[in-house]
Order: structure tokens, then sequence, then C-alpha cells
């Protein structure tokens, strides 16, 4: 059996995803999704860490609609979970992230970086801007 949108009159099948527990076509599911997207921006005020539920909602956005990532690898998770430093403006921002190009060797992570990285949401874009040494004064998530 095939699940049908619950929004009355629409006869679209439900995506795989839910929304809150509910079934809705993809049109529905992205509407729902970018509504409360943009209220979650709306309260966001610059030099503060944006709330949890925007950097989930941003990172569903990433992984569903199939946002472009340029140089490098960063996954949503990773933007939810462990970037810092957040700097909002206009339809735009950017965060740091900690790295480990190195991964572990011999039991524990050899280096540490630090990347910036801009998102434009106009272009639904996720850039890298720039790299530098990790410092203490930086998070290690």
């Amino acid at each position: 059996m095939v699940n049908k949108c619950i929004i009355a009159g629409c006869q679209k099948n439900a995506y795989p995803q839910f929304w809150e527990g509910k079934s809705y076509c993809f049109t529905h599911y992205n509407e729902l999704m970018a509504k409360e997207f943009e209220e979650e921006w709306n309260r966001w005020e610059n030099n503060t860490l944006p709330s949890s539920r925007l950097r989930y909602l941003f990172g569903r956005y990433v992984d569903e609609n199939k946002w472009e990532i340029r140089d490098g690898l960063l996954t949503a998770a990773r933007i939810r979970d462990r970037a810092f430093n957040f700097q909002k403006e206009d339809e735009e921002f950017t965060f740091e992230i900690t790295r480990h190009p190195d991964a572990f060797k011999n039991g524990y992570v050899t280096k540490l970086i630090v990347q910036k990285w801009k998102v434009s949401l106009q272009n639904r874009v996720v850039e890298f801007i720039e790299e530098r040494n990790w410092t203490e004064n930086d998070p290690d998530l």
C-alpha cells in the first residue's frame, strides 16, 4: 500500500521522509520545511549560535535537496553538530569547523585544523573559504 500526502485534495504519493511523524508529498514536505526554516532563520540574531532546530533543518535541506558542496567533504551532520563561530548576513552565513585531516594515527588525532565555510541560501551552495591552524581557543567537537 502506498501512502498518500495527508494534505486535503493532494493525490500525490507521500515522500519517503516524514515531517513531524506525518506523510506528505515531496512538494508539501518541502513547503513545511521551508516555512519552519524561514521562521528559525528570522529568529536567529547575528553573532549568536543558531538554534539547534535551525542547524537541524539546515542539515536536512543539505542532505535531502542535494545542495552543492564546493571544494571539500562536509556533511550536513558535521555542520549541524560541530560547526561554531557562525556569522549571519542577509541570505548567507559563515561558520567554522574543526577538522582532523589525518584522522587517527597510532590511536590519536595527529593534526587539527579549522576550516571556514560560506553558505548561500539563495544559490544553495556550501563553499570552502579558508583554512587555518587550530588553536587552544577553538573547540574540537
